[in-house]
């Protein structure tokens, strides 16, 4: 039984549509969202730490395997507050900006936050992006040794995200964005209308950071709230698996849990 926290926002959409190649065979008859660390799925962990954070109202986007997710998050029995499903169709040939599109009419005049479904990590590390007081922000590792595939993160003077992008130099950057936004009521509207316009001019294979990369060159720059090292994993690939597991094991040795 979970007794949430209360929290300045209850609203989150969570990305489970991409059919994770990478950690193929994996996932050739279960999306990636549903792989397990130490028994229990990615998408259980990510909802049950936004539930007993007080995150409550839920819109997930589904597309490979998604009658699995479907079948499967009721049977969580997290009981959410609101539960609703979006379905990005063209998933085959999409990325995640297509999937923030096709979602948007669910999550304007509100804030939210914005996590991708393949992402670990841990109720205590998810925490602070929950109650930053800055009305736009994102957690970011500035431990982590950067890589080609990173979604790179640029930092002005103040601390705020002012590039944001995988093909940023490595020299240049400052940490790692993990997956995790959140969004006042006007910044999320800034945001969905500049991923809704790409999307319709064809920008479909894109990352939605793209979106927020433009958005941060026109002066809306979220703040970067520092996230534990070693409390999250972005899982794309089988060493990312096998890093998040061994990253849980060392969590239930220090605490139990």
């Amino acid at each position: 039984m979970i007794t949430p926290a209360s929290s300045p926002v209850r609203r989150a959409l969570i990305l489970a549509a991409g059919m994770g190649r990478r950690l193929m065979p994996l996932t050739a008859t279960r999306p990636k969202c549903l792989l397990e660390i130490d028994g229990r799925p990615l998408l259980n962990q990510l909802l049950y730490a936004l539930r007993s954070l007080g995150v409550d109202e839920w819109v997930i986007v589904v597309g490979y395997r998604r009658e699995l997710i479907q079948t499967e998050v009721p049977a969580y029995k997290l009981s959410p507050r609101s539960l609703e499903w979006v379905v990005n169709r063209e998933y085959r040939s999409t990325n995640t900006l297509a999937s923030v599109a096709t979602a948007a009419h669910k999550l304007r005049g509100e804030p939210f936050l914005l996590l991708n479904g393949d992402l670990w990590i841990q109720p205590h590390a998810l925490e602070p992006l929950i109650r930053s007081p800055h009305r736009n922000a994102m957690l970011v590792d500035r431990t982590i040794r950067l890589d080609a595939e990173a979604m790179k993160v640029v930092l002005d003077s103040r601390g705020r995200v002012c590039r944001l992008g995988k093909k940023l130099p490595i020299a240049a950057s400052s940490g790692e964005s993990i997956g995790a936004y959140r969004f006042d009521t006007d910044g999320g509207t800034r945001f969905l209308d500049a991923v809704v316009t790409r999307a319709t001019a064809g920008d479909t294979q894109a990352f939605y950071e793209g979106a927020l990369d433009d958005l941060a060159a026109h002066g809306m720059r979220p703040a970067a709230v520092d996230v534990l090292p070693g409390s999250w994993a972005e899982i794309d690939d089988a060493h990312d698996l096998a890093r998040a597991k061994a990253l849980s094991c060392e969590h239930f040795r220090a605490t139990g849990s």
